[in-house]
């Protein structure tokens, strides 16, 4: 701005001012410029040594070190002891990594300007370049002496204590230039990098994340950004933040592991195994890598193989203890037990003094069946570290298992009551007392838990489920339904929360629950039994069906599934089908009680009663249950056995009194036989137990009715035709029993739109005939009773209606 062309043009000084353009150009990073600059600086002056070194330094920057040289060349034709020339010929020894060389040269540069804090600084990144950091701390320690705070020999501080290994110095220095230059990247790669080797995780996230978004193609950063994430359990981040530096290499082992480790860790075992595979081939005398790429192979189902991998890190290292592990762990699942006692004896050969060493060995004895070894070796580890809370558990769990169940409780309310905080020892005790009978001191020990981390899982499955067992579905939710919030695809989760929904009466939440547990198993044949019971329970008989049939194609041998889809074929009609089916039950589970209960319900819907008595005796003589129960009464009932239905059903609410099914079907078998009394008293039970049970209430006003208190019967009787307004048959009772209060026009009301919803209904016209009559419209009453007697339908109240009839014609 300074020098207009025209001004330019003029001056005596042009070459040196086109020189001071070329630079400000450069600074401006405006390089063609720069150069048009400094070419024209030359053909003004060919010695103009700046305008050479100018050129050079831009050849550099475009990286074509020969260029560059045969500029400085010519720079030192004309004055090789000129400080910048000696300046620019350490930068070119710099860039080519001959750091003792720039070192020198830049050394030369200090003589000549010892004051000057430039040479001083370069010779300090040539040292810390050419790893002898420890020698440019004191140059840079004396120039921070200064006042100012010299930002460059700052940085370059911060470099050099991260070469050293001095991260708390990095950070400290590293802080000072970012609160005057806080966008300055390689500070703060420095200072996350240095955060990250201390472990300050969330801090390195932070700040490597910081330096990736505005340099996104820092692979220093990006790299350890994919580190930091990998270490506080981010993998899917971690892997996208790793993937655009495997498009730049190929064969960078250190990045191949991390991919494959953020793959394996996002449970894609077999992309990450391809990445170990690799990084073996790139590695081979690794055996770190090696067992890791057995451990996936395990995870894959690639036993052998797998085991074949730890054999081979072994051979390359037999202290690998991480191989050893996996080798015994390997061998258990596999059942071979022979082989993990071997594993595990070689382990404790290795790390004799690692207590976990004899903690595996004692766990692979036990599936040995060597009870008295295995307890050796867990006393062992124990003595080796009293606090091993692994040997505890293991020795508390041989004990149990041989039947000490003192002993066992006794170690393990030990190890609790030193380590209140140590989930998995304190859900061992839990389970041993809920599975000793006492459940309440199970319940303690969880909730206890829940008192130092309410949010853990575990505990709360645990605390579900005990409540479940104790048919206690509100407290099953209590305790884990507000986990869905923290945990929606946590499958033990789901099922749990929808069967406790389920059990408790909330059928369409236990669907959407289901549904859940569906989209993240599609696979899962008992995820869509579990959906299956809720559709049952809904009347959503086309999706129970769907469900079912989806069990059976995912697992074809699931007998209730198969069961539950034989009976609803049959209600549905679809003979064919369920034939087919119950001919494959036959075949595969004959004397399954389940398949014996539905060949005796198929021989009871086709009227073949006596083989239905037969089937369904048979089945309740292994598993008797509810539905055994009803069904054979329902046989016997049919074969006109109304002694023995009323025997099974009797016998069967001795002990399940509650069964509101059962005691129904014999209220109804208690009026086919004219026992009032029994029917009245079964009917009270049976509407204290279900209020809304719209035929109960029906049958017991009509009972009431029949004992001769229809006072008793109204409240029954409205409650029915409140809870079924269009219902004939309750229009007809509540209508009667109006009647028989001296209430004729009510009744007649009632039974007058019974009537013309059931036109056909004979008991229905008698009753409307009564009330008309009662009413005083004796022609109307006798035109009904006509119409219900010439009819010819048969009803247990007909002769009375012709008494009626023969009384009003008279």
């Amino acid at each position: 701005a300074e020098f207009p062309p025209e001004l330019l043009e003029q001056s005596a000084h042009k070459a040196e001012i086109l020189v001071a353009r070329a630079r400000a150009f450069s600074g401006l990073g405006r390089d063609r410029e720069a150069e048009e600059s400094f070419r024209a600086a030359l053909a003004q002056d060919p010695s103009a040594v700046d305008a050479h070194l100018g050129l050079g330094m831009l050849e550099l920057r475009a990286g074509d070190a020969a260029a560059a040289e045969a500029h400085l060349a010519e720079a030192q034709r004309l004055a090789e002891d000129h400080p910048d020339v000696q300046a620019f010929k350490g930068d070119l020894h710099f860039s080519s990594g001959e750091y003792d060389l720039a070192e020198q040269a830049y050394q030369a540069v200090r003589d000549a300007r010892p004051y000057n804090s430039l040479p001083r600084l370069a010779i300090a990144q040539a040292r810390i370049s050419g790893g002898k950091a420890e020698q440019a701390v004191p140059i840079l320690d004396k120039i921070l002496e200064n006042p100012g705070d010299n930002l460059r020999a700052r940085y370059l501080r911060a470099l050099a204590a991260h070469r050293l290994g001095d991260f708390e110095a990095v950070i400290d220095h590293g802080d000072r230039v970012l609160n005057r230059a806080p966008d300055h990247m390689p500070s703060l790669v420095l200072v996350g990098t240095a955060n990250f080797a201390l472990s300050r995780n969330e801090q390195a996230q932070r700040i490597l994340a910081t330096v990736v978004k505005a340099l996104p193609d820092n692979d220093v950063a990006r790299r350890m950004l994919g580190l930091t994430l990998l270490r506080i359990g981010e993998p899917e981040q971690a892997l996208e933040t790793l993937r655009p530096l495997e498009r730049k290499v190929s064969d960078d082992a250190q990045l191949i592991g991390l991919i494959g480790t953020a793959l394996t860790r996002l449970g894609e075992l077999e992309t990450g195994k391809s990445y170990f595979e690799r990084l073996v081939e790139l590695t081979p005398d690794n055996a770190e890598t090696r067992a890791r790429l057995g451990a996936i192979k395990l995870g894959l189902g690639e036993v052998s193989e797998g085991i074949a991998e730890l054999e081979r890190s072994l051979q390359e290292d037999p202290g690998l203890d991480r191989a050893h592990v996996a080798l015994v762990l390997a061998h258990l699942n596999a059942r071979d037990y022979d082989k993990a006692v071997d594993s595990a004896r070689r382990l404790v050969e290795t790390s004799p003094e690692n207590p976990l060493s004899h903690t595996l060995a004692g766990v692979a004895l036990v599936q040995q069946g060597e009870m008295d070894k295995a307890r050796s070796a867990f006393q062992q580890a124990m003595k080796l570290n009293p606090e091993s809370m692994e040997a505890r558990s293991n020795l508390a769990a041989l004990e149990y298992r041989l039947g000490n169940q003192a002993e066992a409780l006794s170690l393990l309310e030990a190890a609790v009551e030193d380590h209140p905080e140590h989930q998995a020892t304190a859900l061992r005790l839990s389970a041993l007392y809920s599975q000793t009978g006492r459940p309440a001191e199970a319940k303690s020990v969880l909730k206890r838990l829940l008192l130092s981390d309410p949010e853990a899982l575990g505990p709360r499955l645990l605390l579900g489920r005990l409540a479940l067992e104790a048919d206690d579905p509100d407290e099953a939710l209590a305790a884990t339904e507000n986990m869905l919030t923290l945990h929606s695809d946590n499958l033990a989760l789901l099922e749990l929360v929808g069967q406790a929904r389920l059990a408790g009466g909330r059928t369409a939440d236990a669907a959407v629950a289901f549904r859940s547990l569906v989209e993240l198993a599609p696979d899962s044949a008992a995820a869509h039994w579990h959906l299956a019971t809720a559709y049952r329970g809904l009347g959503d008989d086309t999706s129970y069906r769907q469900a079912l049939e989806r069990v059976l194609d995912l697992e074809p041998d699931h007998l209730r599934a198969k069961v539950s889809l034989a009976s609803l074929l049959g209600l549905q009609g679809d003979r064919d089908a369920l034939e087919r089916l119950l001919g494959e039950l036959k075949q595969s589970a004959p004397d399954n009680p389940a398949v014996l209960e539905l060949e005796g319900s198929v021989a009871l819907l086709d009227g073949r009663h006596d083989e239905a008595i037969r089937l369904l005796s048979r089945a309740g003589e292994q598993q008797r249950t509810s539905g055994t129960v009803v069904k054979l009464a329902q046989a016997q009932r049919a074969a006109g056995k109304l002694d023995d239905a009323r025997g099974t059903l009797r016998s069967w609410l001795d002990t399940s009194p509650s069964d509101v099914r059962a005691r129904f079907l014999l209220s109804n078998i208690d009026l086919v036989k004219s026992d009032l009394a029994a029917a009245r008293e079964n009917l009270d039970l049976v509407v204290a137990a279900a209020p809304d049970n719209v035929t109960a209430l029906n049958n017991l006003a009509w009972v009431e009715l029949e004992l001769g208190d229809p006072a008793a019967a109204l409240p029954h009787a409205e409650r029915a035709l409140e809870l079924s307004s269009e219902d004939p048959r309750v229009m007809d009772t509540v209508g009667t029993v109006y009647l028989a209060l001296d209430d004729a026009e009510r009744a007649s009301t009632l039974l007058a739109e019974a009537r013309e919803r059931s036109p056909d209904n004979p008991e229905i016209g008698y009753h409307y005939a009564q009330a008309l009559a009662a009413r005083g419209s004796a022609a109307e009453a006798i035109g009904i009773l006509r119409s219900v007697l010439e009819s010819g339908t048969q009803f247990p109240q007909r002769g009375d209606a012709e008494a009626l009839l023969g009384e009003l014609e008279r």
